[in-house]
Formats: C-alpha cells, sequence, structure tokens
C-alpha cells in the first residue's frame, strides 16, 4: 500500500487499525497519511485491538505519518493494550512520525502513541506530543525499551542509546514541507537501512550522505532551506 492517505475513519468497540491495518511478513505500507481517525474503544478484543491510526501485524509500515488520530474513551471492561497512534503487534514501523494522537481519557502506560509488543520493533520514528485529556501524564511510548531503536522522543530514560530526546531538538511538525535544517539534531542519526525504502515521504532519496535522518523526512544535501522562485 503506498502514497495513500487514510483520513477521519471511525470505528466503535473493535478496531484493529482505525485508519490503516496490515497483516502479513511481507506487507508493506509506504508514504501514507493516517490522520484524524477515531475510535471509542469499550471493551477487550485482545490483539486484534486497539490503534486509533494505524495497526501492525507483520511487514514493515515506513516514511509515513500518524497524525491527529483519536481514541474517544477506554471504556469500562479491562482494556487490551493500545495506541492512539500505531500499535506494532509484529513486524517494523521504520521512520514515520506519530505526532498529536489523543485519547479521551486518563493515559496509561498501555494507552501511548506508539505501543510494541514483544515482536513488534519501532526504528528511527519521531514520536511525540502523544496526550490525553484527562491527565497531564503524557505517554508516547510503550512496550519493550529495547524494542526502540535510534527515535525521538521523550522520555528517553529508560530507552537503549541512540535514541533522542525531542525536546532538545528544534523540530516542528509539517506534514506538507520538508523543515529540516543542516543544524537539526535527527540528520543521520538513524539505522537499519536495510528496511528503510528507497524514497523518503516527499518522494526523495531516503538515504543522503550516506545515513539515514529520524522521521519520515531525509534531508537533502545541498538543499535549499527556504524555498527559491524565479520571476524568469
Amino acid at each position: 500500500v503506498v502514497d495513500c492517505v487514510f483520513d477521519k475513519c471511525s470505528a466503535y468497540n473493535r478496531g484493529a487499525g482505525v485508519g490503516y491495518a496490515q497483516n502479513g511478513d511481507m506487507a508493506i505500507g509506504e508514504r501514507l497519511i493516517i490522520t484524524n481517525n477515531t475510535i471509542n474503544l469499550q471493551h477487550a478484543w485482545g490483539s486484534q485491538t486497539g490503534a486509533a491510526g494505524a495497526w501492525v501485524g507483520g511487514g514493515i509500515l515506513r516514511n509515513s505519518i500518524i497524525a491527529h488520530n483519536n481514541m474517544g474513551k477506554k471504556g469500562t471492561y479491562p482494556p487490551p493494550v493500545c495506541a492512539t497512534g500505531v500499535r506494532v503487534v509484529k513486524g517494523l514501523l521504520v521512520n514515520c512520525t506519530v505526532y498529536n494522537n489523543h485519547v479521551g481519557d486518563n493515559i496509561t502506560e498501555d494507552y501511548a502513541g506508539v505501543v510494541a509488543e514483544a515482536s513488534g520493533y519501532v526504528k528511527n520514528c519521531i514520536i511525540y506530543k502523544n496526550s490525553s485529556s484527562k491527565n497531564t501524564t503524557v505517554a508516547n511510548w510503550s512496550g519493550p525499551a529495547a524494542n526502540f531503536t535510534n527515535c525521538a522522543t521523550t522520555p528517553i530514560k529508560e530507552l537503549p542509546n541512540g535514541n533522542i530526546d525531542i525536546t532538545t531538538t528544534d523540530w516542528t511538525f509539517n506534514s506538507k514541507d520538508p523543515i529540516f535544517q543542516a543544524s537539526s539534531h535527527l540528520i543521520d542519526m538513524g539505522a537499519d537501512e536495510a528496511n528503510c525504502g528507497a524514497l523518503d515521504f516527499f518522494g526523495r532519496p531516503r538515504i543522503d550522505n550516506g545515513k539515514l535522518d529520524i522521521g519520515h523526512e531525509e534531508y537533502q544535501t545541498g538543499e535549499l532551506s527556504v524555498p527559491f522562485t524565479s520571476s524568469e
């Protein structure tokens, strides 16, 4: 599934990726926009639920944006593991930006922007400003800390070396235009070139200067920092 938009989808109770769901070891989702999807999850349905944005049951989801998705409430039943942005049950989430996904109830470690399970891995992703409406605690990520590598998020206290505290960077969210400046702390800080794909979110070479960046965008060496227009 390549170059698609999944926007303003909704589900009630059962939702294995309200915006997008993929399964199978060979599945690939690439350069997707998964935004403004909503779920009200009332019951516990196990591993087949719990993702307002995207659910990955195998394969690779990469170079995509998952943002502004909403989980209305967690319900009164014992909840399954849920993700406001992406739940990675199995497979890889690579070079994605998971931003400003929201849950309308008290957020716990089981309700995070990205939830990785034992066989789910998250690499080179920006995971930021995922939140709850009732609790000032912000949970951007949940799952085995070792399964998160070379990501930009917060907090990073338990994460392995190579992850970056995004609060110390100059990054701002932009899904329409490249924004990386040459001084960005996210440039050349990624890893796992084998699974990153050939192109970034904007259709430009995914690897520049021999190294991967973090997030959906790849800074292009020599590119102008502001758009150039000419009257001639």
